[in-house]
C-alpha cells in the first residue's frame, strides 16, 4: 500500500498526541515520507512511518526512554516494509527491548525469547530495567486495519 496519510490520520490511528508527533519529526525521531515546511506545516506519512509510530508510542507506554524508542526507531528506518513482511513470513515478529542492552533491535520468534535459558526477563525486571516485548507484525495488522477503516470514510 503507497498510501500516504497526514499527521492527524496518525494521531487517530495510533493515539500519538499530535504535539508529541511534532516533537519526534522535528527531533528526528520519526522521518516521514515528505516532510512540510513553514506555517501549518503538512506531513506526509507512510504505512511504515505509522508502524514505526505506533511501535514508539508503544514502547514510551511501557517505560522506555526517547533513546531506546530513538534506537528501535532507526533500526526500523534502515529496513524496508518488505523487509518486515519477509520477517514476520520467517516467524520473526517479537521485537524485545531490555533497557539499552545487546542483542536489540532485531525480531525474535516468540520461542527464542521465551524458552531461552539465557534470556532472564526477571532479573532485567527484578533490577528496574525497562522491558518491552511488542508482536511487530500485530501492531502492523493493527495500524493497516485502522488505516483502511479510515479510508472507507
Amino acid at each position: 500500500m503507497d498510501t500516504l496519510v497526514g499527521s492527524g490520520d496518525v494521531t487517530r490511528i495510533t493515539g500519538v498526541k499530535p504535539k508529541l508527533l511534532t516533537n519526534w519529526v522535528e527531533s528526528g525521531v520519526i522521518r516521514p515520507v515528505k516532510q512540510g515546511t513553514g506555517r501549518g506545516r503538512h506531513h506526509a506519512f507512510s504505512v511504515f512511518d505509522v508502524l514505526k509510530v505506533s511501535l514508539a508510542i508503544d514502547m514510551r507506554r511501557r517505560g522506555l526512554g526517547v533513546d531506546q524508542i530513538a534506537r528501535v526507531v532507526e533500526w526500523l528506518q534502515a529496513k524496508s516494509m518488505e523487509d518486515l513482511l519477509g520477517e514476520f513470513s520467517r516467524g520473526r515478529k517479537m521485537l524485545m527491548v531490555v533497557g539499552s542492552c545487546p542483542p536489540w533491535p532485531r525480531l525474535w520468534r516468540r520461542s527464542d525469547i521465551f524458552e531461552n535459558d539465557e534470556i532472564d526477563l526477571q532479573a532485567a525486571f527484578d533490577l528496574g530495567v525497562p522491558v518491552a516485548i511488542i508482536d511487530v507484525e500485530r501492531a502492523y495488522h493493527t495500524v493497516y486495519e485502522k488505516l483502511v477503516e479510515g479510508l472507507d470514510r
